[in-house]
């Protein structure tokens, strides 16, 4: 709700901030210790790393193919992208 009233570019970056990434991790450590927020924070490390991935196909996609069609391809590309990084964090 926020982020709409922002406008686009800054709602944009309100949305994709680590604000939630950020508490998720914190409550892990508090409820499962460093060890377990070490390991999720990797996922969220491949997520973002695969977040730019996917919002880049967004960004150049719907002008050209449309937002049903972006949508397959960024999800496409976001596990083609963080497949690998998992794999690396494991």
């Amino acid at each position: 709700m926020i982020a709409s009233l922002l406008g686009p570019v800054y709602g944009g970056i309100l949305a994709g901030a680590p604000i939630r990434a950020g508490g998720t991790i914190f409550l892990e450590y508090l409820h499962r210790g460093e060890a377990s927020a070490s390991g999720l924070t990797g996922g969220v490390l491949a997520a973002m790393i695969a977040n730019v991935g996917f919002a880049a196909v967004l960004y150049f996609g719907i002008p050209r193919i449309g937002l049903p069609m972006s949508f397959v391809a960024a999800s496409i590309v976001f596990v083609v992208m963080a497949a690998p990084i998992i794999m690396l964090l494991k």
